[in-house]
């Protein structure tokens, strides 16, 4: 495949255990397809990663470019994914939206120029820390969402930063949104913790809706 890359979708985890080997590539680079995994460390030429009801595994240092999702995740908790650059994926850099993908840590990854950063779905307790979402359609996505916390990323040059909806628990602390260019956070019928961050003014967060400001949906609350 050429500046492309899979996409698998459905109902159960079932419908995920498909037999994909590493003849499959993404501009020549192997595609990872694991599934009922642990403590598996992803080999760092690979184009794309795909784990499926998989845990304790590590997906650090690569480079994955041009391709549709660089990282998917279904059913898949205590895994670890740091250190990547992940850029020009035509639907998402990260992909936790497939099943339940719970308690996973995304630690200082640059997440550039994809049509969006990183798609969180039904899930609960991932920690997004220290990483670089720039120029990407939408930065980071929570939806339906519990416990997610969000801390000491750079979040900038986005459509939107970040965009919350039905997503409790939601904490984000500590980051800094700036230049993002509709709103640097949206929040959609839930509540959310959004204290201590720099939205590139010292007086906070703008009322404009240009860059750095909120939008606040269907009764959404926001702490700042």
């Amino acid at each position: 495949m050429m500046n492309c890359g899979l996409m698998v979708y459905g109902n159960d985890v079932k419908e995920y255990r498909n037999d994909v080997d590493t003849t499959n590539t993404v501009n020549g680079k192997p595609v990872y397809y694991l599934s009922s995994q642990q403590h598996v460390t992803i080999p760092s030429d690979a184009g794309e990663v795909i784990l499926v009801d998989s845990e304790n595994c590590t997906i650090k240092d690569l480079q994955l470019n041009r391709g549709t999702i660089g990282v998917l995740l279904a059913y898949s908790s205590h895994n670890i994914i740091q250190g990547n650059l992940i850029r020009n994926q035509s639907i998402c850099a990260l992909d936790l939206s497939s099943g339940y993908n719970d308690d996973n840590i995304i630690l200082g990854n640059i997440v550039q120029e994809n049509a969006n950063g990183m798609v969180f779905f039904s899930s609960k307790g991932n920690i997004i820390r220290k990483n670089k979402v720039l120029s990407n359609g939408e930065g980071i996505i929570l939806g339906n969402t519990l416990t997610t916390f969000i801390s000491r990323n750079t979040i900038s040059r986005n459509n939107y930063g970040i965009v919350v909806s039905h997503a409790n628990e939601s904490r984000i602390f500590f980051n800094n949104i700036y230049q993002n260019y509709a709103y640097g956070l949206i929040v959609e019928a839930c509540a959310v913790n959004a204290r201590w961050n720099w939205w590139g003014a010292v007086s906070g967060p703008g009322t404009d809706g240009n860059g750095d400001c909120f939008q606040i949906v269907e009764k959404g609350q926001i702490l700042y």
